[in-house]
Order: C-alpha cells, then structure tokens, then sequence
C-alpha cells in the first residue's frame, strides 16, 4: 500500500513504552504527549479522531490500531462507511480482540491508584521501570491510561455492517491477555479478506518487533489465501473453543444448550 497514510491509534501504555524504547522521551516530551482531553469512550474517541481526520480524506489511507486503539480504528473504519466518507483502504489490527468477545478481562479501571498500576503490570507488564520510579510521570500518565481503560470496559459492540475494506491482524504469542486465536475472530468483521500475522512477543511486538512490523504492514497480501505466516491451521478450531469458554463465563450458556 505503498504511498498510503497509516494513521497509528494505539493504547497509552504501549505508545509510552515506545518512546521511551528510542530514546525520545523528556519530561517536556511527556507533558505534551500527555496534555490533551481526557476521553472516557471509544464513542468520544472516534468522534474526536474523526474531526481530526475529515479534512484529510483526500487520498488513500489505512489505519492502524494497537489494543484499545483496534477497536477505536474499527469503530472508525465503520463510521466512514455508514456515512459513505472515504474509507480506509486496509484496515490493521494488533493486540486487540474483536469486538463481539465482549469484555474479556476484568474490571480495573476503578481501581485505587497503587492497585490499578499494580493489576496493569500483572496484566501487561506495559509500564516500563523508568516511568513508574517518576512520580511526575506517573501523574501525567495515570489520568489518560486510567481513561483507556475506563473506555475499554465500557464499551459496547453493536452488530451492525461488515466492514467493506480487508483488515490484517497482529498477534504476539506470548501475549498476556490476548490470545492468537482470539485475533482470527477479526473475520467476522469483514467481508473481504483477513490475514494474520504473529510475532513470538508479548502484547507490545510493535515496540520489541518493530522492523517486522514494519515490513509486514507494508507487504500485500499473498495471492495464495489470506493467512499470513505465523497462524496454524487449528487456530479456527480453537476460536470456536475460545468463544464457547468466554459465553460460559459471562453465563450465556444454559443447561440443555
């Protein structure tokens, strides 16, 4: 999709790690990755993106969405077409599980400040050493990481149209709480064509396995089907076992069914 824009949405945690992983990160730099509104829902989110973008739809593009950001990117892929906007082309997806899952983690987001870092670490381990022993970073981080969070665990999947445009999934395999066969689920999504890729990474490949991610983002699809390297066969079986799991959890399931 060469010559294509690539608008990145992604979570707070995975966005820091990033910048501090290069080096760019100052406390002058934090402040203004930092210092802007406090979105609460995906809903405001995409509305907010959205202004953003509508003036910018002029060529082609695609997005890219990273955990909370994949569902903020869907969302948005599915605004512009309801609307009959310019769409994005290619739709890319990492670490984030499909919408129709529900909510498959406990709630945090209300958690004491102390308790709510902790059960963010024991979940992604995604704030690096440097920022939780800065107390000043931590207040600028905390407000926009607790709001992702808020944003996730309130958000509600309306089945609505099929995407139009192809979307490609990212998986790592060492991720935490998401699970690559959770990511193949993305094809009920989409009328056209999914390709999966998977790193042997935890839930921020994008930082650890950036070269990879790079080249794989910018690669066309193989013509001979729309699974990318690295996604086994049985993945499917063990989606449909993923998805019976989860029902039963949230009590969907009743004796007889």
């Amino acid at each position: 999709m060469r010559g294509d824009r690539h608008p990145c949405l992604r979570d707070g945690a995975s966005g820091l790690s990033l910048k501090l992983k290069y080096g760019r990160l100052c406390r002058a730099a934090v402040a203004c990755v930092f210092e802007r509104k406090t979105l609460e829902t995906v809903e405001a989110m995409v509305e907010d993106y959205l202004w953003s973008l509508r003036d910018n739809l002029d060529m082609p593009f695609a997005f890219y969405g990273h955990s909370l950001g994949g569902l903020v990117a869907f969302e948005m892929a599915r605004r512009l077409e309801a609307e009959g906007l310019p769409s994005p082309e290619h739709l890319f997806i990492g670490a984030s599980a499909p919408p129709h899952f529900g909510l498959i983690h406990s709630r945090i987001g209300h958690l004491s400040g102390a308790e709510f870092v902790d059960a963010v670490q024991e979940r992604y381990a995604g704030i690096p050493a440097p920022v939780l022993n800065e107390p000043e970073l931590m207040e600028l981080l905390l407000p926009v990481l607790r709001a992702d969070f808020s944003a996730y665990e309130d958000y509600e999947f309306a089945n609505t149209a099929l995407l139009r445009c192809p979307v490609t999934v990212f998986a790592g395999s060492e991720d935490r709480g998401i699970s690559e066969e959770m990511m193949i689920g993305w094809e009920q999504h989409t009328r056209a064509d999914l390709r999966c890729m998977q790193y042997r990474e935890d839930h921020f490949f994008l930082t650890t396995s950036k070269e990879h991610c790079a080249h794989d983002y910018s690669e066309e699809p193989a013509e001979t089907g729309n699974t990318g390297s690295g996604f086994d066969d049985w993945a499917r079986v063990r989606l449909k076992a993923e998805e019976d799991r989860m029902k039963t959890e949230r009590g969907e399931w009743t004796l007889g069914r």
